[in-house]
């Protein structure tokens, strides 16, 4: 080996370059003297001496091997890769990582990491090494920037598990460690990922809450976006961040009636709205001091109903609690000048999504707006169908005759006699429910469910 440097070194002491050249190659295609740095070095000065380009993938691979044993020695022949040389640039990359580690360079790393992470996903390429996401861990662990463009990778690899999760920190970290001009650019990067994903089931509902912290409330599909994150989200901290949007769209009074609902989340604390939300203290403030009272002193239960209550049968299994979420529904929908077809629409969505009593406050509300029987009808329809489902057949009755009194068609007449069958054997009347039947029967024998049901009380 030494005899080999000295006859390199001598033929490049006398400028014969391609004959050190030749030598050199056969010396590093030899087995016995693969992995020999001096001896690569050497090659690569003599390259140099000619002005000839060295092989990249060598010069990675040698760098990469004196990486722990002569930083001085990587940064001088560092320049020397080909930096436009796509098929390296990831390689090349990751030495910079490397030596700007080594030097405590935590500006540049930074930049050098981010520009590995996008690299990675330009090129579709989603195994992020281990040391690229220690050192993410190690220096950067709660950078947005980073968590974004893990975000990206996870869905370009379509690595949906614990994803949405990860959505939720970016979302929590934006309203628990931001300002308001850093929190909404920061939004507006995780939607465009999101938007960037395509559609992904579920997640939709992020793409609908981003835009409403970003772009707030301007128009009624807002406030269709509005209810269904209302609907959707239950824990605490995503219901304040919804307080939040209510209160910087000014709606103060819907603002006021939703924060009811978040103190009586089990999870709610006072102590977090004051660290995190100074600005929707004036929300809870006032129930934080009774709070405070009926904790020092005895609580008394007092019924202040001054009225005789009605015995009434309740089906236990379909009556739910109706959650202050749910209440809130139809108040938001009566600060927009909704007409009778959309509110129509609404209500069945509701229906469809198992939200009994707000489909049926909603359709209430298109009933009052309506001079058409037969949207008047189909708006009674949605309130009985509603009231069924909440055990409410005393409101199922009551309903039901005062519809058919403007009834046209058979159809109309026979859906809501069935409705009072329904009602009453409920509510244990067996006599007026096969007094509905009968009736039915006699306008159409065909009707299956109706004779079924008839057959079954006689059978009694």
């Amino acid at each position: 080996m030494v005899e080999s440097l000295v006859k390199l070194q001598q033929l490049m002491a006398e400028s014969r370059f391609v004959e050190a050249e030749k030598l050199a190659e056969v010396y590093l295609i030899d087995k016995k003297y693969d992995g020999v740095h001096e001896l690569q070095l050497h090659y690569f000065e003599i390259l140099i001496a000619q002005e000839k380009k060295i092989p990249d993938q060598l010069l990675i691979k040698f760098l990469n091997s004196k990486m722990d044993q002569d930083l001085d020695l990587v940064q001088k022949w560092i320049p020397y890769v080909d930096s436009n040389n796509k098929k390296f640039e990831r390689s090349l990359l990751n030495l910079k990582i490397l030596i700007s580690e080594k030097q405590g360079l935590n500006q540049e790393l930074f930049k050098l990491l981010q520009k590995f992470l996008v690299l990675q996903f330009e090129n579709k390429q989603t195994d992020t090494p281990d040391h690229i996401e220690n050192l993410i861990t190690k220096y950067f662990p709660d950078d947005f920037n980073f968590k974004i463009l893990e975000l990206s990778n996870d869905f370009h690899a379509y690595n949906l598990e614990g994803i949405e999760n990860k959505i939720k920190d970016l979302i929590l970290s934006c309203f628990e460690s931001s300002t308001q001009r850093g929190r909404i650019e920061k939004i507006n990067k995780l939607n465009n990922v999101l938007i960037n994903a395509g559609k992904v089931y579920h997640l939709e509902i992020y793409k609908i809450f981003c835009y409403l912290i970003s772009e707030g409330i301007k128009s009624k599909k807002d406030i269709k976006k509005l209810i269904e994150v209302i609907i959707y989200f239950n824990e605490v901290k995503f219901q304040v961040i919804i307080l939040w949007v209510l209160d910087q769209n000014k709606l103060n009074s819907v603002a006021q009636n939703y924060s009811g609902a978040i103190s009586e989340n089990n999870k709610f604390k006072f102590v977090y709205i004051s660290k995190y939300h100074p600005n929707l203290i004036k929300y809870f403030s006032k129930r934080e001091n009774e709070r405070e009272l009926l904790n020092k002193n005895e609580r008394i239960d007092v019924d202040l109903n001054l009225q005789d209550k009605k015995q009434e049968t309740i089906d236990l299994d379909v009556i739910g609690e109706i959650s202050n979420e749910e209440k809130m529904i139809p108040y938001l929908v009566k600060l927009q000048n909704y007409e009778s077809p959309q509110l129509l629409d609404l209500s069945v969505s509701l229906y469809q999504s198992e939200f009994y009593y707000a489909s049926c406050e909603v359709a209430k509300i298109a009933f009052e707006l309506e001079n058409s029987n037969v949207q008047k009808l189909k708006a009674t329809y949605l309130k009985t169908c509603s009231l069924l489902r909440l055990g409410d057949y005393r409101a199922v009755v009551d309903e039901s005759l005062k519809a058919l009194q403007i009834c046209e068609t058979q159809n109309d007449i026979l859906s809501f006699l069935y409705s009072l069958s329904e009602a009453y054997l409920k509510l244990g009347d067996k006599a007026q429910a096969k007094k509905m039947l009968i009736e039915i029967v006699s306008i159409d024998e065909k009707y299956r469910l109706a004779k079924l049901k008839l057959d079954n009380l006689n059978a009694l």
